[in-house]
């Protein structure tokens, strides 16, 4: 039902949503797609039943967060390393000794 209406809002003409490509409902798209996946996530703990009470929830969200953040770590370590190599132009560089060497190899 909250697909439906979601989708029904994202095209809908008007000046409150714009264009469908430039709706806000599509540049800020993680909101409901985090509410959707938290809702779904709640709904299967308390079928599967485990989860019990409200305060069950809290616990298990700060489990995930704890396995996954080494992860993040890594991601932001990454691209900080990578943004840092766009920012220099060190791409360009190494780019361009590497043909030199490679070039001068093959005569």
């Amino acid at each position: 039902m909250g697909l439906a209406i979601y989708f029904t809002l994202l095209f809908i003409p008007g000046p409150q949503f714009g264009s469908p490509l430039t709706s806000v409902l599509i540049s800020g798209v993680a909101v409901p797609i985090g509410l959707l996946f938290f809702v779904c996530d709640i709904a299967y703990g308390i079928v599967a039943g485990t989860i019990d009470k409200a305060s069950d929830v809290p616990p298990m969200m700060a489990s995930a967060v704890t396995q996954v953040a080494p992860l993040i770590v890594l991601f932001f370590a990454a691209a900080q390393f990578i943004a840092w190599f766009d920012w220099s132009n060190m791409g360009t560089v190494l780019a361009i000794k590497t043909a030199g060497v490679l070039g001068s190899t093959t005569r």
